[in-house]
Parts: structure tokens; sequence; C-alpha cells
């Protein structure tokens, strides 16, 4: 009898948190973690990922394989922690496949490369995002892999399977090679109809991965859910539009779907990816968002729903988030943007939203209380510094008040945008930039560096202007979206008509003999932009005096300062700043308006080693203006007193280490940088605070 072919399997994937934070075993409060006790490890819960793609394999192997039970499967490596482990586990396999993306690709050549050494005959199986379709010379460059498949995975794998025994992989589709003389061979690319999906078997209820979480059983996991394959989009830089991807959208069946979130609830799996390049797209994307929501219930375990949707935001996209919203298991709706400029927009072939409908989109969401985030990319062909500048600030004036993403731009393997053409037409500059875990502690990180290509300087945005632009953002995240000046911005811009970006400049540009405290950070910020442009340093600082944690650039900005002992220097300051900003001729009760704006935001930041609830006395109705400018419908200005209870014992921190924790919660949850606050009317000896106080 023949004996069983061994399949071995890496998939290392980042560890994630899509819902609200959950911590081990500490309490919340006030929108926020309490102190830990003097024993207790800093435990932030995040979720591991399942190895959907070795599932998706195997699942199809098993299926379709013509030698059944001629396959012994070893369990999948998730761990970038050991290259000699690793390999040791995958060498006894006679076919090994990696998932190859960005945040492992070196890791996965560094493994391959030592299983090689250590069985010379074991097939090495590249797949995923990261192999070039053209892949002649890649695999020169890394001899020691034998098969590069470019497109979908499951036929590839399966035929290169059965062919172990034959080398011969001409029946395998997408695949590249060299043959014995070192010539690159290749076939062609083919995809699953929609009627071959059909007949797929589900690995989720197929039951391959049952035993695998028997052996894990106090691991959280993200479970990876796709419900259809294609784009019909064509973005310029997007590996869902790159060149060996089917543009047509092909649907796994929705008996398929529902019975893979059946298992999720029987399995307690905690927050779902849906993998679609759109989700939204298609009518049927409200059933399964209806079929979710019904079957976890009330008490079921899952906590985050996460989507990517369609660029366009249309009504049915809007019902899908809002019901997602209404039952707790939204994890943030994407406004992607990418650029506010139209030049910029088509060169990436990407459609350009008028601001008026930007601004109607987000009041949308805001009135309807879903959580959204706009995303930016630095460095596309076409963007300026002012044309970048201005988009942010334009975000802003449309009334992104909650989070911002901004991601380097990358030209990512088989994307248009890759290609040696597009690189010289724009003129590109590119630097390998380390991949920086945001608050990974160390021990946590892999032990081997991962890199990431970025543009530091185009044809529009030179070097210079490049490093401004990200010291722009910088300082943006900072004073704005870490709500360090968040009221005074907000009402500065909706009630004064202050022009956002105006503001970031002239903090940008702080004199350092007139505004010590703010050209530090300035300063700071620009260095942080020189190091990535010049060195490829990550976006994330190691600081083993801070928590021992990856810190982002704002929140390690905001450390130093609280730290420093200079936060009160800071606001002064920034008062004055944004005094200069308000024109000459500026009434009384506006310079006043800015002033108690500034100081009320000073009053709400939470910080460690305060005690006591204060009070708060205004001019202004600013509390209801300030909320109602976060919820879409801000109310008039009026001139009257009003005395605000300022909630800073839900919780208190009394160490260092317990409001570090606070901050990484907040990165996700940014409105709870600030206390919570009611509206009273006189001076009580004691009040009772509700349970909904936070800004």
């Amino acid at each position: 009898m023949t004996q069983p072919r061994t399949i071995a399997f890496v998939s290392v994937n980042a560890t994630a948190n899509l819902a609200r934070i959950r911590w081990e075993d500490r309490k919340l409060l006030g929108g926020s973690i309490a102190e830990p006790s003097p024993d207790q490890p800093p435990r932030q819960t995040r979720c591991e990922t399942l190895p959907y793609q070795y599932a998706l394999l195997r699942a199809y192997i098993e299926q379709f394989g013509r030698r059944p039970g001629g396959y012994r499967f070893l369990d999948p490596c998730l761990q970038a922690e050991s290259v000699e482990e690793t390999a040791r586990h995958c060498a006894g396999a006679d076919l090994v496949g990696y998932s190859v993306y960005i945040w492992n690709e070196n890791f996965n050549l560094a493994v391959a490369r030592r299983v090689k050494e250590l069985n010379p005959r074991a097939v090495n199986c590249f797949g995923g995002p990261q192999v070039p379709a053209e892949a002649g010379a890649y695999l020169r460059c890394h001899p020691w892999i034998d098969l590069a498949c470019w497109g979908e995975g499951e036929e590839a794998f399966l035929r290169a399977a059965e062919h172990l025994e034959t080398r011969d992989w001409r029946n395998c589709p997408a695949t590249g090679w060299l043959d014995d003389a070192g010539r690159y061979r290749w076939t062609d690319s083919a995809f699953m109809s929609t009627a071959t999906l059909a007949g797929c078997a589900s690995p989720y209820a197929a039951g391959v991965l049952d035993p695998f979480l028997e052996r894990h059983p106090r691991t959280h996991w993200l479970m990876p859910l796709e419900t259809n394959r294609g784009c019909p989009f064509a973005c310029a830089y997007c590996g869902w539009s790159g060149t060996q991807v089917n543009h047509r959208v092909r649907r796994f069946p929705l008996e398929r779907i529902q019975a893979d979130l059946e298992w999720a609830r029987r399995h307690g799996i905690a927050q779902i990816l849906v993998c679609d390049a759109n989700f939204g797209l298609l009518a049927r994307d409200v059933d399964i968002v209806d079929s979710a929501i019904a079957i976890n219930g009330q008490d079921g375990p899952l906590q985050a729903f996460c989507i990517q949707t369609s660029c366009v935001v249309t009504e049915r996209v809007h019902t899908i988030h809002r019901r997602l919203a209404a039952h707790h298991l939204e994890a943030g709706a994407t406004v992607g943007v990418q650029s506010r400029s139209p030049e910029v927009l088509d060169i990436c072939r990407r459609r350009y939203l008028p601001r008026p409908d930007l601004a109607a989109i987000l009041e949308r969401y805001a009135r309807d209380r879903v959580p959204t985030y706009c995303d930016l990319i630095l460095g596309l062909p076409g963007e300026t510094y002012a044309s970048f500048t201005r988009g942010i600030g334009e975000l802003v004036a449309c009334g992104q008040y909650n989070s911002l993403f901004v991601y380097p731009f990358s030209p990512l393997r088989n994307t248009v945008l890759a290609t040696m053409e597009a690189r010289a037409h724009h003129a590109f500059d590119t630097v390998r930039q380390k991949l920086g875990g945001t608050h990974t502690r160390a021990g946590q990180t892999s032990c081997v560096a991962e890199e990431m290509e970025i543009v530091v300087a185009s044809a529009t945005l030179p070097a210079e202007n490049w490093r401004q632009a990200k010291a722009f953002l910088n300082l943006t995240q900072l004073l704005f979206f870490s709500r360090l000046l968040h009221l005074p911005m907000v009402l500065g811009s909706r009630i004064l008509g202050l022009d956002f970006a105006t503001m970031i400049e002239a903090f940008l540009q702080a004199r350092p003999d007139t505004f010590p405290a703010m050209a530090e950070l300035s300063r700071m910020s620009l260095d942080q932009a020189r190091a990535v442009q010049e060195n490829g340093a990550p976006d994330t600082i190691p600081a083993a005096e801070l928590g021992d944690v990856w810190w982002p650039w704002e929140q390690y900005a905001l450390i130093r300062l609280v730290r420093s002992g200079r936060l009160s220097a800071f606001y002064e300051e920034a008062g004055a700043l944004l005094q200069d900003l308000l024109p000459a001729g500026a009434d009384e009760w506006q310079r006043l308006f800015l002033a108690q704006a500034l100081a009320l935001n000073q009053a709400l930041l939470r910080v460690p080693f305060v005690t006591g609830n204060i009070f708060f006395e205004t001019d202004f109705n600013l509390k209801g203006l300030y909320r109602g400018c976060l919820g879409g419908q801000p109310p008039p200005c009026v001139q009257r007193p009003e005395v605000y209870q300022i909630i800073r014992t839900r919780p208190q921190w009394r160490t260092w280490r317990g409001w570090y924790d606070h901050l990484m919660f907040c990165h996700n949850q940014k409105t709870y940088y600030l206390y919570g606050f009611r509206l009273v009317d006189r001076f009580p000896g004691a009040l009772e605070v509700s349970e909904d106080t936070a800004c």
C-alpha cells in the first residue's frame, strides 16, 4: 500500500482585535479599563486568526483528491517565533504550503530555505498576494522555492500534491517553476466559477478545524469568512484589482455562509472578518448580516462582524452598518477616499466623491451612531503637499471627527502602479520600511524582520515635501484624533470658521523661542518622518521604558508630553497659537469661546494620578455644541452660563502602567481619550453618575 503523502502549511497572520478591546479580568469603568492589581500580568485580549488558507486547501484536497486517505496533514504553523522550530516541524513533509503576505514574506522565505536544507526532496509551494505573477526572477532569487502560485490556490495546490512523484507541474493553474535546465515555465490563470464554488465544501462546516480548536481551547479566534470572490473595480494601486485578478464577482451559496455562521457560534468565535473586497455590493449581503445577528442572538459569543464595504456608500451599505451598530457588532464603517484630489484619483482609476456627498455620508452615519473612519494613502502619484494637507482638512470639515487611517503608498506586486513603466513615469523613490506591530510587546515580534516597500518621494511630492506631509499627519493624529485639542479644533472650525489645515500648519511651524513645548513636538514629528524616509524606520516606536511596547508615534509623543510635566505649558502655548489664528477684528466673545473650549479640553483629557471629580464653568453651551457636532446635528451657539461635572473617578490610574493600558484601549476607541462630563445646575456636594457620561 502506498504511504500517504505528508502536507505541512505555514500560515502566519497578525493578531487582531476588531471589536472594542477586551482585557482579561479587568473591569470596564466609564468607557475605559480599571487599574490592574499589582500581581496581574498585562494581558490585552487579542485574537489569533484561524488558518483559513490551510483549511480551505485541505478541505478541497480531501473532497476532490484522487487518492482518498492518501494525505496526512500536519498542524499548520501560525507563529513567526522560530525559523528553526517551524522548519523542523515542516521538514518531514512532502509538500509545504506557504501563505505569503507583506507581513510574513521574509519569515516564510527563511523557513522555506531551512526546510530545503533539512529535506531537499520537500516541495516548497508559495501562494498569496506577495507572489509575483511573473515569477521567474523571484524563483531565481530564491531557488529553494519550487512552485510559485499567484491565483486561486485550491486547484493548483491539489495538482501539486497529486504530481509529487512525477514533478510534472503543467496541470497546476497560475503556477510558475524552474525546470531542470533552469528555464522559467508557467501556466495560465484559471478561476473557479460560481457553480464550481457552490460545489466546494466549506472547511468550517466540514469540520477541518474542529480538532485544531480542541487542541487550543484557551485561544481567542478571529474567523475569516468568504461570501464571494472577485472585484469589479480596477483601482491601480490595489491588490484586489491586480493584473491577475478575476474582476467578475462569484458568489458562495447563501446556505454555506449560514452554516459557517452557525459553526462560529458553536465554537465560540468572538470576531468574524469578512474577506470580500466589496461587501454590500450584492443585495443578499443585508440578509447575510441579518443571519449573523439572528444566529448570534442576545447572548452569543460574537463581538465584531468586520466588513470591507464597497467604494460607493450606497443605501444598502448604510443599512448594513446601521444594523451592525444597533447590535454592537460594528467594528467601524470605512469611508474610503484614498485622496481628495480628483487628479490623483483619476490616475488611480478611482471615482471622486464630491464634498457635499462626503459630508452627507458622514453626517448620516453620525446621526445613526455608526462609528466611522476615513482612509487616505500618503504618496500616491499626482499627490502634492498642498493636496494632501488640504484633503485632511476637507475630511474634518465634512465631519470626520472620529478617526483617520493613513497608509503609506506601497506599490504592491501585481498591481498597475508597481510596473516599471509606472515607477519611471511617476519618479517613485522607495524605501524598505520595517514593520512594527502596534502595541506589540517585547517577545511578540517576528524573529525575522519584515519590511514593506513604500514611496517616500515622487515627481509631484519631492522628498522634503513628503517629510512635511508625514509630519503634518503625525501632528494631526496627536492633536486632533488623539483628542489633545479636539474641542477647540472641532468648535473652532465649525463655529468660528477656522481652517483645520491652517491650524495644524501653525503648530508644525511653531517657533522654539516662543512655543518650546509645541516646537519640541514638531521636531519629534519631523524626526520620525525623516527616520522613515532615510532609514526605513517603522511607524511605531519601541520603548522599553514605556511599558516595553511598540507605540504609534502620536501615543509615544503624548506619553512623553505627560511624563515630562509639560502638559500645562503645551496647553498654554496652544491657546496662544489658536488665538493668533483668529482674524484681527475677531469679537471678544469669539476669543473667549475659543479659550474656554481649550480649557475644557484640557480638563477632560484622561491622565494618571488625578483624584476626584471637578466642576467646570463656561459662558457658552459648549457641551451641546460639541456633542451636536459629533452627532452630525450641532445646535446654535448660545452665550449662557453652564456648569459641567467632569467624571475623573471612572476610572483612576495611580500607576503609569494602568494609564498605558488605557492608551492601548483608546487606540481603536478614540472617544475615551477624554473623561465623561455632564451638565449640572449648581455645585452639589455629591452627584450620582450615570453610566452614559462619556464624551
